[in-house]
């Protein structure tokens, strides 16, 4: 299955999170590559978008996004996070959502955290609980394994 942006105009939340992620309009999604992280997000902003205001939700975005595992620095040796705050700040140039710079470091600090927190089992010396974890993912980014109902139960 192929997820693409659409390249209509998005409503103000959805792009600030599309700005948040760095996608663009008509941008083929990678499962392995922040699409799940992305669709949690904009389901979030959604929920949320009539009891939050809009820099609550860029927040939440953020967290979430800090979530895609399995990223290193780039050719110029810039990180995830690196990234994550240049976003988050042209987010909240795009549209005036009265983040300061402290605020918008504590929202990438915080997501940091929840980022290490959210990989911090593939560190663990159990590595059955890695295991188990890891099953549990698999229908997660694996579109055939829920289109046919496989269901993993145990695993020992």
């Amino acid at each position: 299955d192929i997820v693409c942006l659409t390249e209509n105009n998005l409503e103000p939340n959805m792009e600030m999170v599309t700005t948040i992620f760095g996608f663009e309009k008509g941008q083929k999604l990678n499962p392995f590559l922040g699409l799940n992280e992305f669709l949690s997000a904009a389901l979030s902003v959604r929920c949320y978008a009539s009891v939050l205001d809009s820099t609550d939700l860029a927040k939440i975005a953020t967290c979430i996004e800090a979530t895609i595992p399995f990223r290193g620095k780039d050719e110029n040796g810039l990180g995830p996070m690196n990234h994550l705050y240049n976003r988050l700040e042209k987010a909240n140039e795009m549209h005036d959502l009265g983040m300061s710079r402290k605020t918008i470091v504590e929202s990438v600090q915080r997501a940091a955290d929840l980022g290490n927190r959210d990989a911090s089992n593939f560190a663990l010396a159990d590595r059955a609980v890695f295991l188990s974890n890891t099953w549990n993912l698999l229908p997660e980014s694996n579109g055939i394994i829920k289109y046919f109902g496989f269901r993993i139960l145990h695993m020992h």
